[in-house]
């Protein structure tokens, strides 16, 4: 979901033609159109299915109370969310297209619709219980040549696409670190039980992690082990907070030994 200010006021023939020069002569367009009420495309390409649509309403406040506390970035750019007067659904589907280039289209379209436009505010991933705002996302853009050379990812990249991590706080001294995204990649989710010291070790462990999973078609179970730099490692069965922890294909509690 692309989120903005104010209801947006796209030039359609220049909305289009970006859009057309971004997927060449591969795209067929079923429909298009976007007036001050709503926008709509339906397309595809090669074997991709794309759907845009202009939802001219604030995105749901429930979402972004869900969302936003778990979100690396600033109290104040997370308060500027909940100033949105509209939203916009991007949708990929595939049969063939590897999720990470799925990804890196959803992306370039978004670039597509803030190219002459800098009232959007960022995007919401709620699969992913993540969020970014526009600034992150333009950035990406930077990273694209690694990303199609390599499954591994960069690391702004696979930040922005799975989330990295949520927070579960347990008391003073322990939190669990949980991903929401590794499903959208067909990978189990990680969690970690550390301390509040831990944070950026473990974000940089689970980037490796899904590197070694999807860029390298590793297959991790319980009773699994490996090696991450200094770190010995050894997976388990998720055993508590299966309600809120348990993934679309599991979840792994990684330990340190």
């Amino acid at each position: 979901m692309l989120l903005y200010k104010e209801t947006p006021n796209f030039e359609e023939v220049a909305l289009k033609s970006r859009i057309e020069r971004l997927f060449g002569d591969s795209l067929t367009i079923n429909m298009f159109f976007t007036n001050p009420e709503s926008t709509m495309v339906n397309a595809a390409f090669g074997g991709d299915q794309l759907m845009i649509a202009g939802l001219y309403v604030p995105y749901p406040t429930h979402v972004l109370d869900q969302v936003l506390p778990v979100c690396h970035f600033s109290e104040a750019d997370k308060k500027t969310f909940y100033e949105n007067k509209t939203h916009l659904l991007f949708s990929l589907s595939s049969t063939e297209t590897l999720p990470h280039l799925l990804f890196d289209r959803l992306y370039q379209l978004v670039n597509c619709f803030v190219a002459e436009d800098d009232n959007a505010i960022g995007i919401i991933n709620e699969s992913a219980m993540t969020a970014n705002m526009l600034k992150t996302i333009l950035e990406i853009k930077n990273e694209r040549e690694a990303l199609l050379a390599e499954k591994s990812m960069p690391f702004w990249s696979w930040l922005a696409f799975t989330g990295g991590f949520v927070k579960y706080i347990l008391d003073d001294s322990h939190i669990w670190f949980v991903t929401k995204g590794n499903h959208q990649f067909g990978l189990p989710e990680l969690a970690y039980l550390g301390t509040y010291a831990e944070g950026n070790d473990t974000l940089m462990l689970f980037k490796s992690l899904f590197s070694y999973m999807y860029g390298y078609g590793a297959i991790l179970k319980p009773g699994h082990t490996a090696e991450m730099g200094d770190d010995n490692l050894e997976f388990t069965e998720l055993k508590d907070y299966k309600e809120v922890f348990e993934g679309k294909y599991g979840t792994l509690v990684v330990n340190k030994v």
